[in-house]
């Protein structure tokens, strides 16, 4: 009878936390809704759709930053191409990293996809971070996905707290994930729309190629009949009027 209390305590307490994660599992669900459907995401507008998924996913998961990545030269250094930070909805890009500086961090993050590092500070996948970009930046947890396009890795999304040390649930990690997969699916659609817009531009030119074929030959045709129908008035003359020998002579004789 004296454990019953206890029993009672663990019941309301798991109670409590499966009402917190469904609670969380319906923000989630109708975040990745709102991202999905957003007309930027379906149209490919980079800038655009970046600033909606950095804003979705900060507020959603109520954290301080919420930024995304964009490798360059070739993947060794990234750029931020979007950030926001709670209180000050600004998106800045523009700041590099280069990849020699934390080759553990971005090897861990290509291998597994995934860090999600409740100390930032001191987690052995990201401390190497920890003096020049967390402690200056007030972080305390990350939560980082690479972002893939065609199988390739082209960058990562990273969530940031710097309240305190999070303790990252795995429904959180998916979410995360999932709107790398949305970063992917912007990058995916904005070359789909490009590569839509070179083959229709390929077709317009090659209509307009046969279009100008096509006069070229009516052209030519009209030229040559011209030098034709010269060619017969020629003939018809020379049968019609007498010889230039005789027709001076005809003037001559006449004059």
């Amino acid at each position: 009878e004296s454990g019953d209390p206890i029993k009672s305590i663990n019941v309301l307490f798991d109670i409590t936390q499966q009402k917190e994660q469904e609670f969380r599992l319906r923000r989630q669900q109708s975040a990745l809704l709102e991202v999905t459907s957003a007309q930027s995401v379906k149209e490919g507008q980079v800038a655009e759709a970046f600033q909606m998924i950095t804003r979705v996913g900060r507020e959603t998961l109520g954290l301080t930053r919420a930024s995304i990545w964009l490798y360059e030269e070739n993947g060794r250094s990234i750029r931020c191409a979007a950030a926001e930070y709670q209180g000050v909805h600004l998106h800045e890009q523009g700041t590099v990293l280069e990849r020699e500086l934390y080759p553990i961090y971005f090897r861990t993050l290509e291998r597994d996809r995934v860090i999600a590092a409740n100390d930032a500070l001191i987690d052995p996948r990201t401390r190497e971070m920890a003096s020049g970009l967390f402690r200056p930046q007030g972080v305390n947890s990350v939560r980082d996905a690479s972002i893939r396009q065609g199988g390739r890795i082209v960058g990562l999304i990273s969530f940031e707290d710097g309240r305190q040390n999070r303790n990252w649930t795995l429904d959180e990690q998916s979410f995360a994930t999932s709107l790398a997969d949305a970063v992917g699916l912007v990058l995916e659609q904005k070359e789909r729309l490009l590569t839509d817009k070179i083959k229709l531009a390929n077709t317009q030119l090659e209509e307009k190629n046969t279009e100008l074929e096509r006069a070229k030959a009516e052209i030519e045709e009209q030229a040559q009949f011209l030098t034709e129908s010269i060619k017969y008035a020629k003939r018809i003359q020379t049968n019609i009027l007498p010889a230039k020998d005789l027709s001076e002579l005809y003037l001559h004789n006449y004059f």
